[in-house]
Formats: structure tokens, sequence, C-alpha cells
């Protein structure tokens, strides 16, 4: 009997929970490996889902469960840490975007005000620094 059948033979018997048992080190594994902090356990859930979906789909006859597990598991960590990747850069992208546009609208706003703006800046400033000035004496 080849090794494809003695799993299929085990498995058919073994319910999920049995086999989560024997391989939920697995998750903690590629989380650890992969260097992932998890504090909010977002990545072990979703390994969990992933081991899962791996149990329902798995074919025997293609290899070990366990490698099976392994390959499914770290995979979808991969996804998973690309997909956070490209989010934060698309908000650092939308954030310094929105930063230029503010900087371009203050100095269409400093431009629209001309020399009064101007004008207004240096008497503020020197009231503040005669203030500064008489208090100092």
């Amino acid at each position: 009997m080849n090794k494809g059948k003695r799993e299929e033979k085990q498995l058919s018997g073994m319910r999920f929970e049995e086999v989560f048992e024997q391989n939920e080190k697995r998750i903690h594994y590629h989380i650890h490996r992969l260097g992932i902090r998890d504090p909010n356990q977002e990545f072990y859930s979703e390994g969990l889902y992933t081991m899962w979906l791996a149990y329902q789909k798995y074919n025997p006859n293609k290899g070990p469960l366990g490698t099976y597990f392994n390959y499914t598991i770290r995979n979808r960590f991969i996804d998973m840490l690309r997909k956070e990747t490209r989010e934060q850069e698309r908000k650092a992208y939308v954030v310094e975007g929105e930063k230029q546009r503010m900087d371009g609208a203050a100095e269409e706003q400093e431009d629209a005000a001309g020399s009064e703006g101007t004008a207004y800046s240096q008497t503020v400033g020197l009231g503040v620094l005669l203030y500064y000035a008489g208090a100092a004496a």
C-alpha cells in the first residue's frame, strides 16, 4: 500500500479537530519563521482558516498532508504580508499627495494676499519683537 493510500485511510476517520491538534504548531512555526508580529491573532486565525480549507481540498495522491498544510499556510501568510504592505504604501501615497495639495493651496493664498499679507506678517513680527524687547528691559 503506498503512502497516499495510507494517509487517505487515516484521514477518512479523523475529524478536523484531531488534525488541527496534531498540526496547530505549523501555524505558529510559519508566523515565527516569517517574523510576523501578531498581537491581534489575525495571522493565527487566518492560518487556522487556511488549514481548514487545505484539509477540505487535500488530495492524498499529490503528497503528504503536512507538506500541503505548510505550503498553503506559508503562502497565505506571504499574501497577507504583501497586501498589508500595499495598503501601507497606498496610505502613504495618499497622505503625501494631500500634503502637497495643502502646501500648494497655502502658497496660492499667500500669493493672493500679495504684499498685504507680507506687510501684515512683518508688522506682527515687529510687534512680537518689541513686546519681548520691552519685557526684557
